[in-house]
């Protein structure tokens, strides 16, 4: 009989890899058992790493243990869920021993976005210094746009979210 104790997996952003998390898999039968198989029942959100010691057709002697290291990698937010499955022969007979596990993936998006220089002021006819984003929380952002429009002359740069350019036109109190 081989025993697998469950693990856990700390929150994770969606779109990126959690900490590798270890599962222990130990023979705590009275007969050495052979490893056909290891794997994920959906293998979706979670992968195996090949960190681990336990291998297919590797034989766990009684009392022995290997290990399979696995992550946690949501593409979507919310509660994810999966098995971890080793498939074993035991004596003459075909056994698999699974333990469940879940992981929660959180929203990667901002909370929050605030510029270097917040409010702006700027010089028509004058190439501004830079006016780079500062992202509150989340993960990281793939590009920026606007709502409205920047003045003529300046540009938001659509990967970076950074602000540039030279004003040529003069806009007084927000007007566009």
């Amino acid at each position: 009989i081989l025993s697998i104790p469950a693990a856990g997996f700390a929150d994770t952003l969606a779109g990126q890899t959690s900490a590798p998390v270890q599962f222990t898999v130990t023979n705590t039968g009275e007969n050495d058992a052979t490893i056909s198989a290891v794997g994920l029942t959906f293998g979706e959100h979670f992968a195996i790493i090949p960190n681990g010691t336990c291998a297919a057709l590797s034989s766990l002697s009684q009392s022995a243990s290997c290990t399979v290291m696995a992550v946690f990698q949501p593409t979507t937010i919310g509660v994810k869920a999966d098995s971890l499955n080793v498939l074993y022969i035991n004596g003459a007979r075909m056994v698999n021993a699974s333990t469940a596990f879940a992981g929660t993936s959180l929203d990667n998006k901002p909370t929050g976005l605030s510029y270097s220089v917040n409010p702006a002021t700027y010089t028509k006819g004058v190439e501004i210094d830079f006016n780079m984003p500062s992202l509150i929380g989340g993960g990281p952002v793939t590009s920026y746009s606007l709502a409205t429009t920047l003045p003529s002359g300046l540009t938001l740069h659509p990967t970076s979210g950074v602000i540039s350019g030279t004003p040529d036109a003069l806009l007084i109190n927000g007007d566009s």
